[in-house]
């Protein structure tokens, strides 16, 4: 085999070089399924790389106060004394916990006190409400929610290209190679996957290796 010099720009120096590698390629894909289902998982990554940036400018664009969880300060009925520290109840039942152990703690003396007391409850329902439509105000204006869901949406398409992936047999050791590299590379260093699945491509790959070389899987191999 003549040795062939790489080229930064293409992988190889000359066109009749690329055209070869570019019909070998072909051939292996006809040969082993693996190779197109791996080539799908590669694009499919792309795509979730791409719109990972795209989410990430528009994070920028989000002001802080609307990026967080809605909120209200609760510290009136958590705490006594100038000095401590701010106390925030991010549910309305969690605003009712804390309005509800400070009337046990602080007993209100009469129907003037309790009706004060609720008066306080209501409004902090009511600011945890504003806060809440503020946040999601904020985001729609950013196109937050949209952006996030084209990111779930390749992520969940890349997923599933990368479970179909671990759960076919190469027929080639070419295929073979491509195969453990990308169990190796996306479901155990990348940590995308639970150990189930990564037992499931492994096996798949033992049980391929054994039949292209004893004609036998692995079980049935003395």
């Amino acid at each position: 085999m003549t040795a062939r010099r790489r080229d930064d720009r293409t992988g190889y120096s000359d066109a009749s070089s690329q055209a070869e590698d570019v019909d070998n390629c072909e051939q292996l894909d006809r040969q082993d399924p693996i190779v197109a289902l791996l080539r799908t998982c590669r694009d499919r990554a792309s795509e979730v790389i791409h719109a990972g940036q795209t989410l990430d400018a528009v994070i920028a664009t989000v002001h802080p106060d609307h990026y967080r969880a809605a909120r209200v300060d609760v510290s009136e009925f958590a705490t006594s004394g100038a000095n401590a520290l701010s106390v925030f109840a991010a549910t309305h039942e969690e605003l009712d916990e804390f309005v509800d152990d400070f009337a046990n703690r602080h007993p209100p003396n009469g129907a003037a006190e309790r009706a004060v007391l609720e008066s306080r409850r209501a409004e902090k329902h009511r600011a945890l409400m504003a806060d809440a439509a503020a946040i999601t105000e904020g985001r729609n204006r950013a196109g937050l929610p949209e952006y996030l869901e084209r990111y779930e949406a390749r992520m969940a398409e890349w997923i599933a290209a990368a479970r179909v992936v671990a759960r076919t047999q190469p027929t080639t050791l070419q295929g073979c190679g491509l195969m453990a590299e990308f169990v190796h590379e996306r479901l155990i260093a990348d940590g995308h996957f639970d150990r189930d699945l990564v037992a499931s491509a492994a096996k798949n790959l033992s049980t391929a290796l054994a039949v292209i070389a004893f004609g036998k899987p692995p079980l049935l191999h003395s």
